[in-house]
Order: C-alpha cells, then sequence, then structure tokens
C-alpha cells in the first residue's frame, strides 16, 4: 500500500477579492498570497479575464501590503464593468501571472458578450 504524503502544499494559488471602496485605483492583494511573491521583484502582472483578454497592470507596495494599481488596473476594471461589492478569484499561473473570473451582485459569474469587447 502506498504510503499518502504528509506533506502540506504551502503556495497559496487562488485567492478573492471583495470589491470595496477604493477598489478602482487599486487592489490590495492578500498578505498569505504575497508571501509566494517574497524576494521577487516584481513590478508588473498580467490577468487575464473571462474572454481571454491580457491585461497588464502595475504590482505596487507600500509596507508590507502589495496592490494591483496604474493605468492598467483602472482600465481593466472599466473595460470589464466591475462594481462596488463584485466578487473577484484570482487564478495564479505562476510568476505574476494570473486568470480571473468575476462574480457580479446575483452571485454568479459575470457573462460578457464578445460584441462588448469590439464596440459593436
Amino acid at each position: 500500500m502506498a504510503k499518502a504524503s504528509t506533506k502540506r502544499r504551502n503556495r497559496v494559488s487562488t485567492f478573492f477579492k471583495v470589491m470595496l471602496p477604493g477598489f478602482f485605483n487599486e487592489l490590495a492583494l492578500p498578505p498569505k498570497f504575497t508571501r509566494n511573491l517574497k524576494g521577487k521583484a516584481y513590478t508588473m502582472a498580467t490577468i487575464r479575464d473571462p474572454l481571454g483578454r491580457i491585461w497588464n497592470v502595475e504590482i505596487g507596495g507600500r509596507g508590507e501590503t502589495l496592490y494591483f494599481g496604474g493605468e492598467g488596473w483602472m482600465n481593466f476594471v472599466k473595460s470589464l464593468d466591475i462594481g462596488l461589492g463584485f466578487f473577484l478569484l484570482f487564478i495564479h499561473k505562476g510568476k505574476s501571472n494570473f486568470h480571473v473570473k468575476v462574480f457580479d451582485l446575483t452571485a454568479c459569474e459575470k457573462e460578457y458578450a464578445d460584441e462588448e469587447w469590439y464596440g459593436s
């Protein structure tokens, strides 16, 4: 019989954030997650949205807290029509790459039509 591994997985690869006041300008990353990035000199992150578009956002820090921010973050929020109270699920894909799922105030994943991206 194979012995079950007792090693715990210490790397946090998924986290969620509820969009609270101030999220439009910057979004604080959870401290437990940012331990994964300690010692890394990332200044930019890429976020893949539900339609596969890539957004380059700044990673900044104050004290022990890291943030998504800058013009790229604000464009991401505006383009995806993310509102107060929305719930975003971030999946860390390695280095500074993330995929995101967006849940709106219905508590369901927000649906995006391809036409929204092409101005139709």
